[in-house]
């Protein structure tokens, strides 16, 4: 029986905080090809993990910590790329009838007595999809 103590460090790095969980060793298993793996340290991801580095018991809090941080910044992990801002949209013009073509046309403009002129042509009532 194995008497292997899993450790586990939690890591902030560029504002995100990174698990690390450190595993066993695994012996070889030639019917399958895998070779022997010594004990290591693990980034943890949902549903998965990415080895990192050799695990020694007994080493430095101190020194665990600059290794995990050495390796995150080695990998470029956390780093943003810098995105230039999008291009202005012009506001669109609510009389330009290519702006959107399920829109409805615009309303005339009211008479000089202040009384808008009627629709030319009655507007379609929505049809009620729960009715079948």
């Amino acid at each position: 029986m194995s008497t292997y103590r899993v450790e586990q460090r939690r890591v902030k790095y560029q504002g995100r905080e990174y698990h690390f969980v450190s595993y066993d060793g695994r012996p070889a298993n030639h019917r399958r090809g895998e070779e022997a793996l010594p004990p290591m340290w693990f980034l943890m991801g949902p549903a998965r993990r990415w080895p990192v580095m050799p695990h020694v018991p007994g080493q430095p809090d101190g020194e665990v910590h600059a290794a995990l941080l050495t390796w995150l910044e080695e990998q470029g992990i956390g780093m943003t790329i810098p995105q230039p801002d999008p291009a202005p949209r012009p506001f669109p013009d609510p009389s330009d009838p290519s702006r959107r073509p399920d829109a409805p046309p615009p309303r005339p403009e009211p008479q000089p007595d202040g009384i808008p002129t009627p629709d030319p042509e009655p507007r379609p009532k929505p049809l009620d999809r729960r009715a079948s």
